[in-house]
């Protein structure tokens, strides 16, 4: 995963509402003993690294192409020819160059270029096939720019060592593909899952920056992060790199720590050592004998290596911070906020001087704040000025009439994400302007008549001006693959505006066009990322940021006469970390920025004075290198492959078997149904559209029975609604029957049934970033055969069954809505509501006409259930707030087939903790049950390299109430059947990472019953109870 800004961290999108898929909480499974933990656990452990490559599929229901390469199938939707055919000409040079390196999937390598989403992100997958998807968006905004002379070059490229990387394996995995094929587990088909990602995405980092002119190697920021840790209590340990935390810096941990802790790997080893290493620990027999491995390949643990590059990185860091000191060249920055996490964009009201920033702080929602004045910007808390909440950080753009202007990402459809203007008003009222306008920067011209905003367009962007209404007036400039903008900010006058400039070659400069989008004049052009220009008062001074002198530094110049010349670059800040996004006040007295601390970003502000600019210091020729780069010439370059129309078949052949089977079911100690045994397989295609799976049981000793397998087939071709054909085979043990013989003697028998099923579905999602909503339909035929059966597994022949086969009819529809959400460090789901209702109705086909609404005869019913949850966040001093959940769920149901155990009490439908699945039943039945959730500690710490992180500890005590009712008013002698619990409790719940890359949470507590039962009883699970 190339994710250059941490997306998967910092917005989390509510993808679909229903209770099968609230984001972020896990799906709730409570096994009471610690048996099936432990098994849920180790078949994570063999599924790790394949999840979430599905999350980020493309359109399916797009118009696919396809072309060829030697080593590639380029796969790409309409549109975005251009951009395919340079991602395959990248991928070709990338495989090429990374020969000494992993091991070449004898499979071609899946290439899918999808320009579905406004945001810059690649992802790889080896199984079942080697895949490679990228997004096609060039990474030029946002507080972490990356330098390139080819971004495609190097997501590329890093996507490339991913697969490299992970289709090593030693002996025994390449034996077990031999008889298996490529299932979706880690070891031993795939063991480079079992590493971390602090390994896994610093190879790729480091491979990204040592095979381009670009990448994050080449760039400040990892070294300007890892700089602000050393200079504010220390670099982080191994066991905290190694480990899955919210704690800055969040979710590009692996990348800074991962890629330059590899990047001086491969400078005091040399760089076929990397190899050697990651192939001999493919090969290990335990994966997790890391330290091992480093001993055999460097002579000395991992543990030492790190020791040694973060102290050479403090060292360095407490230098450059001396020399600053010595230099005495620049103010001291004052912090405006403190542990902000990100407090970025700051912006002034040309007129009264409000200053208005956008603030995520992962406690709560992030959100675009404002302030009248900067004295009274003590924190970045909500508790402070007026906050509108938003998806995501993004700068923002003030009318003259006190209106706000902000690009926000939004979900068009099931599938795509665009950015799209909003405006906030002075009252608070949010409007969004456009629809897949692809908007993600603006700035108003003063007048407040138009704006100038950077539009997307699949590879590149372009410059144009929108009406207040959102609408096109002009193209400024037109669309290039070897120019891309960033950060347009008008002058004072509207006479023009400056605007970053990324061209061919990795050329940064700022560009100061007229109001008609001709250039007026370039500065500080260089081969270092420039960010966030910003006019000073009256149009006399223009600043940036710049990395030219090895940190990111504020830089500025100043209007010379009339004319619309500048003078010479001066530099503004002397630091050793980052600043970013300057803003002066309207009075001409302070400078506001964003300033990378060792919590984040914070906002600062030093005094505007330029006469006390200074000549830049000298440029560092790690970040502005010599020569044009190498997408100087031919930056258009692509492979010329024939393009024809894409089919799914090859990726839809089965390429792996995966053991299956389906345990011993007894009755009264008696074994009924043998054990089976078998395989499932299914594939996927690379976009999407089609996904099929089956599986195939056979009876160990048995032959004649309990032959078990099924088959499903789902199509999105259209997009919404995705649409499902399934049937199959299974088996079950329904009880025992005791018959009195003619001689007083007891025989018992068995009874077994065997289900075939086939049916249809049509499930439609409407996700969102603060709220989504989902529904599906779906049909079932059921034969049931139920048979008797003698002690030694005989079938009964001189018994029989009144109606020994039924024909049955189901259909069922749920829909759902949810605004819940979850910030990065929350404990649990932490704000918002969700409501799931199914209804579901059966008919008997087989029973006659006579006997319809007979108990016993007829199996037809009808039922409803609704699922609500609730969740409110309460202020605390703690990490992250404390959380008040509830949750209520009711049912009834009607018709002859509902019988008194139609529903259960203490199952996962109808929860209460401290009793087991059944102990209340019948057709109607509740449950509610309220807890309180509290931060415990933030731990953030494993041990050496041991496969374990402990990130957040949380407590929760609840309170459980459930009940049922029998219609039928006796229970028809079920003795559990119409009555009620209730229980208390508590609960502690460690989110982790243990063995796998997958962080988890596990959940240990105990319920006492209060009403209907007696003694505590303890449970574990993984995930909240909801």
């Amino acid at each position: 995963m190339w994710n250059p800004a941490g997306f998967d961290k910092e917005r989390r999108p509510v993808l679909q509402g229903g209770h099968w898929g609230i984001h972020p909480s896990p799906a709730f499974s409570c096994f009471r003993g610690l048996r099936g933990l432990v098994f849920l656990v180790l078949a994570g452990w063999l599924a790790a690294g394949v999840q979430g490559v599905a999350a980020q599929a493309p359109p399916p229901d797009a118009r696919w192409l396809t072309f060829d390469t030697p080593h590639f199938q380029v796969v790409f939707h309409q549109g975005v020819e251009e951009v395919a055919r340079r991602a395959a000409d990248r991928a070709e040079r990338a495989l090429e160059a990374l020969s000494g390196f992993g091991e070449r999937p004898a499979l071609p390598i899946q290439l899918v270029v999808t320009d579905h989403a406004d945001l810059s992100n690649g992802f790889a997958s080896p199984a079942p096939y080697p895949r490679v998807t990228i997004w096609a968006r060039p990474p030029l905004d946002g507080p972490q720019a990356i330098p390139f002379d080819d971004w495609l070059e190097v997501v590329v490229t890093h996507e490339i060592v991913h697969i490299l990387h992970l289709e090593m394996t030693g002996r025994l995995g390449r034996g077990a593909r031999r008889l298996l094929g490529r299932p979706p587990f880690a070891w031993p088909f795939f063991p480079g899952f079992t590493l971390s990602r602090w390994a896994v995405e610093g190879v790729a980092v480091h491979g990204e920056s040592a095979l381009t002119d670009g990448g994050r190697g080449h760039g400040i920021h990892p070294e300007a992060v890892v700089r602000a840790a050393a200079l504010e209590g220390g670099v982080e340990r191994l066991d905290q790199v190694m480990g899955n935390t919210p704690a800055w810096p969040g979710g590009t941990r692996p990348y800074v720590y991962g890629g330059l802790f590899h990047e001086w790997l491969a400078r005091e080893y040399g760089e076929a050592s990397l190899n050697a290493y990651f192939r001999r620990q493919a090969g290990r027999l335990n994966p997790y004998r890391i330290d091992a491995t480093a001993r055999e390949v460097f002579g000395s643990s991992l543990g030492d290596l790190h020791g040694r590059w973060a102290g050479e990185m403090e060292a360095d860091a407490r230098a450059r911070a001396g020399l600053a000191r010595e230099r005495d060249v620049a103010p001291e920055p004052e912090l405006l906020t403190r542990g902000a996490r990100f407090a970025l964009y700051p912006a002034f009201h040309p007129g009264n001087g409000r200053l208005a920033f956008a603030r995520a702080d992962g406690r709560s929602e992030a959100a675009l704040m404002v302030v009248e004045e900067t004295e009274t910007l003590v924190n970045a808390g909500p508790t402070f000025g007026k906050h509108h909440f938003l998806h995501g950080t993004a700068p923002p753009s003030w009318g003259p009439d006190g209106t706000l202007w902000i690009p926000q990402l939004e979900f068009v459809g099931r599938y795509r994400i665009r950015g799209e203007l909003w405006r906030v008003a002075e009252d608070g009222v949010r409007e969004r302007v456009t629809r897949e306008g692809r908007i993600v920067a603006v700035d108003m011209h003063p007048e407040g008549d138009r704006l100038v905003a950077v539009q997307e367009v699949p590879g590149t962007n372009r410059l144009v001006l929108l009406s207040p209404a959102g609408e096109v007036e002009a193209e400024l400039t037109s669309p290039d693959p070897g120019v891309h903008w960033a950060h347009p900010r008008w002058a004072s006058d509207g006479s023009g505006f400056a605007v970053v400039r990324w061209r061919s070659g990795g050329w940064w400069s700022v560009v100061v066009m007229g109001s008609d989008g001709d250039e007026v004049a370039v500065l500080d052009e260089s081969r270092a990322p420039i960010t966030g220009p910003a006019w000073g008062p009256g149009g006399e001074t223009l600043l940036w940021s710049s990395e030219r002198t090895g940190a990111r530094n504020l830089f500025g110049a100043r209007r010379e006469g009339e004319g619309s010349g500048f003078g010479p670059v001066r530099q503004i800040t002397d630091l050793v970390t980052a600043a970013s996004f300057p803003a002066v006040s309207p009075d001409g007295r302070e400078v506001v920025f964003s300033l990378l601390t060792g919590t984040g970003w914070d906002l600062a502000r030093i005094p505007y004075d330029p006469h006390a600019w200074f000549e830049p210091l000298p440029p560092d020729p790690a970040v502005v290198a010599e020569g044009s780069g190498a997408m100087e010439e031919g930056y258009v370059r692509g492979w010329p492959g024939e393009i024809r129309s894409w089919s799914p078949a090859s990726t839809l052949m089965p390429r792996y078997w995966q053991p299956v089977w389906a345990s011993e079911e007894e009755v009264a100690g008696v074994t009924v149904l043998p054990l089976a045994v078998g395989f499932a397989t299914g594939a996927s295609d690379a976009v999407g559209r089609n996904r099929w799976s089956t599986f195939l049981m056979a009876p160990v000793g048995d032959p004649g029975r309990r032959w078990e397998g099924g088959a499903a087939w789902s199509w999105a071709g259209l997009g919404n609604p995705v649409l499902t054909a399934s049937g199959e085979q299974r088996w079950e043990a329904l009880g025992a029957l005791r018959l009195e013989e003619e001689a007083g003697e007891t025989r018992e028998l068995f009874a077994v049934a065997r289900e075939r099923t086939v049916g249809l579905a049509a499930g439609a999602t409407r996700p969102g970033f603060r709220r989504g909503a989902s529904a599906s339909l779906s049909i079932r035929g059921v034969r049931q055969d139920r048979f008797l059966l003698e002690e030694d597994g005989a079938e009964v022949a001189d018994v029989v069954l009144a109606r020994p086969t039924r024909d049955l009819g189901e259909g069922t529809l749920v829909v759902g809505v949810s605004t819940v959400r979850a910030h990065p460090f929350s404990i649990s789901p932490q704000e918002g509501a969700g409501m799931t209702l199914r209804l579901r109705g059966r008919r008997d086909l087989s029973v006659a006409d006579s006997l319809r609404g007979v108990p016993g005869l007829d199996g037809g019913y009808r039922d409803v259930v609704g699922v609500g949850r609730l969740f409110l966040p309460l202020p605390t001093s703690g990490f992250a707030p404390a959380v008040l959940a509830f949750r209520g769920s009711a049912g009834v149901a009607s018709g002859s087939g509902a019988g008194s155990g139609h529903f259960s009490v203490g199952g996962s439908l109808f929860p209460v903790r401290g009793f087991p699945s059944g102990a209340v039943r019948g057709d109607g039945a509740w449950a509610v049950g309220s807890e309180i959730r509290v931060p415990l500690a933030l731990l953030h710490r494993g041990w050496r390299t041991l496969p374990l992180h402990l990130d957040r500890l949380a407590g929760a005590a609840f309170v459980d109430a459930g009940g049922a009712r029998w219609s039928g008013g006796s229970g028809g002698g079920d003795p559990e059947a119409g009555r009620w619990v209730t229980s208390v409790g508590g609960e502690v719940a460690l989110h982790h990472t243990f063995l796998t890359r997958v962080p988890t949470l596990v959940r240990v507590g105990g319920a006492w019953p209060i009403r209907g039962g007696e003694g505590m009883r303890a449970h574990a699970g993984l995930g909240w109870a909801f």
